[in-house]
């Protein structure tokens, strides 16, 4: 991945990066970029009112540094995981909008440099549109049936006042919206969805906002992913300007230990590493968790690195494996 110029990250949390542990050497020898599972969310960073705690962070950006790996800040702006005050606080817009923007400067500006591109705002999008490209977008928030507190207290104005602040805060970060449920371009039921924030996303763009693409989750299965669509989604962006990227990777299967399935699990995965081989506005994939037994990953899912392109399989053990699962299946000869 480093010798093409790509990210191949993993989530993590503080407790799994001791060197000689058995998971913290399966990710700094396999992965080159990591993300906070939970440690840079609003509640984990900022629990009380302009009382900010970067401690799990910090460990985890130190143990990038002394594996040069890149950090992916995960995330500013979410409607869950923001502490409870904001929540039970009678703030008004410009007080909440105050809150978000001071929030942002303070964690972006901490590890301002050490953390290449952040989530600025994450999961916005209103579940099942039924958008075509030009079709405009819902957001969650009133009238979606979905909550969020800041869309219900601030507006859409929220979103593009933290990208901008995110911008300020740190000028050399790249800056991403992301959500779930969205990567099939054609005939699928994310489809809608897809269309709605890439409507959202070029909106931002063309109003001058420093958004620089979009991150899909991809919480799929084996069954439901579609890699030529995924693929569709990708050109797409690209015809606008826009990165996108596999930001939470993770691929169900019915029958985790059939050896079909398994053959086919390892086929799309590196379907989708091929794309973010051959795309250049595709330069990050990340899979969400190294073992099956982390709470999404009902099927094998450690990725290695293997040789480029000399169709090397890795097979990595399971760490904490209590599905007694086989050793994964890897992406093979891409990355």
């Amino acid at each position: 991945a480093d010798l093409i110029g790509k990210n191949l990250g993993v989530c993590v949390s503080p407790n799994q990066l001791s060197e000689t542990s058995r998971e913290g050497q399966t990710i700094y020898r396999n992965f080159n970029m990591v993300v906070g599972e939970n440690a840079m969310k609003f509640d984990a960073t900022e629990p009380s009112r302009n009382n900010f705690n970067f401690n799990a962070g910090d460990q985890i950006v130190n143990f990038a540094l002394r594996h040069d790996m890149e950090v992916r800040g995960h995330t500013l702006a979410w409607h869950s995981q923001t502490s409870q005050w904001v929540h039970n606080g009678n703030y008004s817009k410009e007080e909440m909008l105050a809150i978000l923007k001071n929030h942002i400067f303070k964690v972006v500006g901490h590890w301002k440099g050490k953390i290449t591109e952040w989530d600025v705002v994450n999961e916005v999008m209103a579940e099942n549109q039924g958008r075509g490209v030009g079709q405009g977008y819902q957001l969650r928030g009133k009238g979606s049936g979905q909550e969020s507190v800041w869309y219900d207290r601030c507006g859409e104005e929220f979103i593009d006042s933290a990208f901008v602040w995110a911008h300020q805060a740190d000028p050399d970060a790249i800056l991403y919206i992301n959500d779930y449920n969205i990567g099939h371009w054609d005939n699928h039921y994310e489809s809608g969805k897809t269309h709605a924030i890439y409507n959202l996303a070029k909106r931002l763009k063309e109003d001058g906002i420093p958004i620089h693409g979009v991150g899909m989750q991809m919480h799929t299965s084996v069954e439901g992913l579609n890699v030529a669509s995924i693929e569709r989604t990708v050109r797409e962006f690209e015809k606008i300007g826009l990165k996108c990227i596999i930001t939470e990777l993770d691929m169900a299967g019915k029958n985790p230990s059939g050896t079909m399935e398994q053959a086919t699990q390892a086929t799309k995965y590196a379907g989708l590493a091929d794309i973010i081989c051959r795309y250049d506005n595709a330069p990050t994939m990340v899979v969400w968790g190294i073992a099956d037994n982390k709470p999404f990953n009902i099927v094998s899912i450690i990725v290695g690195i293997a040789s480029i392109n000399l169709g090397i399989v890795v097979n990595i053990p399971f760490p904490n494996d209590n599905n007694n699962s086989p050793p994964a299946l890897i992406i093979k000869g891409k990355l």
